[in-house]
């Protein structure tokens, strides 16, 4: 609420009176409530003797409180693949980004976000600073935000599956075939000619052959 106060060192303060915008004068009794938007309250004094105060005037913006928690998005650099986990590379790296909404989600009015936190697996949420990438291997992370007005973010979560392991390929060959000292290969045009790959897993991790 808003207050309103006067003091007269000589007769005393009869009175003070108010008015908000173009409304009515209103004497002060009490402290009161603004509507919502931009306000103009113009208030004076009035001493015993009839002394009237100038008029001042104060602007005064009040906007309905922030009771929405703040939204985190989770956004991956570099090549991906799949959903559940989603496989990035070693290199690719993790960025967290926060808005805060004030009474509709999506405004971008919130009183702004206080603090982005993260954990990795069972491990303790810890403050998020800047883009960081993870060691090969699976990752279940957690986040969330919370903003300046205290409202926290129920925790959202991602699983993901760091494979930095190229694949491996081999040729074979069948029959007929001549092997020559030097190396090479002499086939005829019957000869199958086999080429296969493997996708080695790494701390667990594989992504597998793509098309």
């Amino acid at each position: 609420p808003l207050s309103l106060a006067a003091t007269d060192a000589w007769a005393g303060v009869a009175k003070i009176e108010y008015k908000i915008g173009d409304g009515a004068v209103a004497t002060y009794a009490q402290a009161f409530f603004l509507p919502e938007g931009r306000q103009t309250v113009r208030y004076w004094a009035t001493d015993r003797l009839g002394n009237v105060e100038a008029e001042r005037s104060a602007e005064i913006v009040v906007e309905s409180p922030d009771r929405l928690a703040p939204r985190t998005s989770l956004e991956l650099a570099g090549a991906r693949h799949g959903t559940a986990p989603v496989f990035i590379t070693p290199a690719g790296a993790v960025r967290l980004s926060a808005a805060d909404d004030r009474t509709s989600v999506g405004d971008n009015r919130g009183v702004g976000v206080a603090a982005t936190r993260w954990s990795d697996g069972l491990g303790a949420l810890t403050g998020y600073a800047a883009p960081f990438t993870l060691a090969a291997g699976r990752h279940a992370l957690k986040y969330l935000s919370e903003d300046l007005a205290g409202n926290v973010e129920a925790a959202q979560s991602a699983e993901l599956a760091v494979d930095g392991t190229a694949p491996v390929s081999s040729v074979s060959v069948g029959e007929p075939k001549l092997e020559l000292a030097d190396g090479r290969v002499l086939v005829a045009a019957r000869t199958p000619i086999r080429v296969s790959a493997q996708d080695p897993e790494t701390a667990g991790v594989a992504v597998g052959l793509g098309g």
